[in-house]
């Protein structure tokens, strides 16, 4: 656990919080999965120079079982897990990959492989799947992009260089804020601070944040999966006690009514998701303390604030620069392997064309105008809902290719 707890912190950045032994334990543990921790260690001292947490997914056609499949910790379904990877120690990248590939291809445990490698972590090369079997294959199955603001050395030269649209935004919260007549106040939790009271308030406030429709985007409960919620409850204090999560809250006379999860890795912040009240929706709570989170990291020293998988019109605000990285399936075996793996390719294409088509509908239905008076009849018409200019990112459509 130390090893790898060092082999975290020597990421470059933008590093991935998400691959914490809290964060990959925790997940484990929650869904009750069949794990498969590979280990990399140097021959000649034995030290731990990679790590790629992966598990044994089962993967069924109705009643039917299909085909089994090892993949990384976060990939098969929607979680608060929201980047899969592994670590390299600085310059073993591309042969932790190698090896990795290497101790996973043809498990009898799985029909066939995946790993996930970030942007600046190489591509998978072919020759690493040849091998004597009837059947061997490696290829590119999806990307995972995500928005990343660069960050200045003080929060002024940051709040300066961020597109017109945010500031105004930041500026009108601001403002809104201080003509309120009631006392507000931002603030921090970490440390001991970010304990399960603090977080139920949280899962609360989230889950109002999906019933409001101000906004006219549909905005789906993270956390309707009990599950998904004792995950945060297990992990998110421990994190917080090593400075690694905390929670932003809005506080308007002595009520929390917003909050916003962030993390942290070496060199990077994570906006992850946020909840509030939706009385409070035109004070635009959201926008308010993500600009928190950005000006912590930047007094903290962070290159990097990473805004999550899936860029949509309300991260691409913040900055149009995207990392994105790359998931490889990989196999070898019989001749079965292969329309195994057809079958499951085939599969996850119609899913992910229909989940498509699914949500576009649900973000064109509840942003439909309303509808017009009856002759003689007198309706007062409030704001008209803002038309959502955001489609199915690359995140929502992947979760459901990995489910299969």
């Amino acid at each position: 656990m130390d090893e790898w707890v060092s082999l975290f912190h020597l990421q470059p950045a933008p590093a991935n919080p998400f691959l914490h032994p809290v964060w990959v334990l925790g997940w484990l543990r929650t869904y009750d999965l069949e794990s498969a921790l590979v280990l990399v260690r140097r021959t000649d001292t034995g030290a731990l120079v990679g790590v790629a947490p992966m598990f044994v997914q089962q993967l069924s056609v109705g009643p039917v079982k299909a085909a089994r499949r090892m993949i990384p910790v976060g990939c098969g379904f929607s979680s608060p897990l929201e980047m899969p990877g592994r670590l390299a120690a600085p310059g073993w990248g591309r042969e932790v990959s190698r090896m990795v590939v290497g101790a996973t291809i043809g498990d009898p445990s799985a029909d066939w492989c995946e790993i996930s490698l970030g942007e600046d972590q190489g591509w998978f090369e072919p020759e690493w799947a040849f091998g004597d079997a009837p059947v061997s294959f490696g290829e590119h199955v999806r990307s995972r992009a995500c928005v990343m603001l660069t960050v200045e050395s003080t929060w002024a030269a940051t709040r300066s260089a961020l597109k017109r649209n945010v500031k105004e935004s930041i500026r009108r919260s601001t403002n809104r804020l201080a003509k309120h007549p009631g006392c507000t106040e931002v603030r921090e939790l970490t440390g001991a601070d970010l304990d399960r009271a603090a977080l139920d308030r949280f899962l609360d406030l989230h889950r109002s944040r999906s019933a409001n429709d101000s906004s006219g985007i549909d905005h789906h409960d993270a956390y309707a999966d009990v599950r998904h919620r004792e995950l945060l409850r297990t992990v998110l204090p421990v994190l917080a006690r090593e400075g690694l999560a905390s929670m932003f809250e809005l506080v308007i006379d002595g009520e929390v009514v917003a909050a916003q999860l962030a993390l942290r890795a070496p060199g990077t912040a994570y906006v992850h998701s946020s909840g509030f009240l939706p009385s409070v929706w035109n004070l635009g709570p959201t926008t308010l303390l993500q600009s928190e989170v950005v000006r912590t990291a930047v007094e903290r020293g962070d290159a990097m604030v990473n805004f999550s998988p899936g860029p949509s019109v309300s991260k691409l605000r913040w900055s149009e620069t995207l990392w994105v990285g790359h998931d490889f399936a990989y196999g070898a075996g019989g001749r079965s392997l292969a329309a195994r793996y057809g079958v499951f390719g085939a599969l996850s294409t119609v899913k992910a064309a229909r989940h498509a088509m699914q949500f576009t509908r649900r973000q064109r239905k509840s942003t439909q105008p309303p509808a017009a008076p009856s002759a003689g009849r007198s309706v007062e018409v409030g704001s008209p809902s803002v038309p959502a200019a955001d489609g199915p990112s690359p995140r929502q459509v992947a979760g459901l290719v990995r489910t299969g």
